[in-house]
């Protein structure tokens, strides 16, 4: 049996929460499909589940907690959700092959489809980056979503961008034990662009959070350093070493887990 819908949206997250709920104010029938159990994509991970959870909400702070009211809004908008589930592919006339939790696969078609299948992480692939106890950050961060999980014993974070401060921060506010977090980018590129990111005015809170986080980790217990070149991740968890070099002498770093990430 095929079913039919005006609109078939990939994906729950924020972009495709909103879409369908500007479809059904719009009238139109929505069909959503997500492969995991709740809405909210990565960012809103859990965001409805974990409501019931304040500590755990309050740990991963206002942001991730703004989308509480999307993800509600979208439940109550009367678009069809279907979670854990696939869309294996697309044909030309707009014909959908889903696979769902317990009934196989099956046809939707759809008048339109939508791709909302939001950011990836992109790995850092360098020697040692497949041992066990190396993941990525974002990976990390998933599972304190999920589950309220963290790394047990000395934690460092290596990469460059946004997310690894962002989750360096949240696990060490959850109690992981972030012993060093190593930056690619030097001091002074940060200093280069000040001008230019301070003139973007609309992006001052941003900027704002990224300075507390670096700040809070700055005045930690571990070790922030900037500038650093990855050489390579040697041993077996929980007794891994991180290679790198700053400024041209070369440096190690123990840890039980390394997360890394490459914005």
């Amino acid at each position: 049996m095929m079913e039919a819908t005006d609109l078939l949206i990939i994906g729950a997250g924020p972009a495709g929460m909103a879409a369908a709920i500007a479809a059904r104010d719009l009238g139109l029938s929505v069909i959503v499909a997500d492969e995991n159990i709740e809405p909210g994509g990565q960012i809103y991970r859990r965001v409805l589940g974990n409501a019931a959870r304040p500590q755990r909400s309050r740990l991963l702070g206002a942001d991730y907690l703004a989308g509480r009211p999307l993800a509600e809004a979208f439940m109550a908008s009367g678009a069809d959700f279907r979670p854990q589930t696939t869309v294996f592919e697309i044909a030309n006339d707009g014909t959908a092959s889903l696979l769902g939790p317990g009934e196989g696969g099956y046809v939707v078609r759809a008048g339109a489809v939508m791709i909302a299948t939001g950011a990836y992480e992109r790995p850092l692939p360098i020697p040692g980056w497949t041992l066990p106890g190396v993941m990525t950050a974002g990976a990390a961060q998933t599972l304190l979503k999920s589950s309220g999980q963290i790394p047990a014993g000395p934690v460092v974070l290596a990469g460059g961008g946004a997310l690894l401060w962002y989750v360096a921060s949240q696990l060490r506010g959850a109690g992981a034990q972030v012993c060093a977090v190593l930056s690619f980018t030097p001091w002074e590129a940060y200093l280069r662009h000040a001008g230019a990111a301070l003139a973007a005015w609309r992006n001052a809170p941003d900027l704002a959070k990224g300075a507390r986080w670096m700040a809070g980790l700055q005045l930690g217990s571990g070790r922030v350093r900037h500038g650093v070149r990855l050489t390579g991740i040697s041993g077996t968890a929980p007794e891994l070493k991180v290679h790198y070099d700053l400024g041209g002498v070369r440096h190690v770093e123990e840890a039980a887990t390394v997360l890394l990430h490459a914005d």
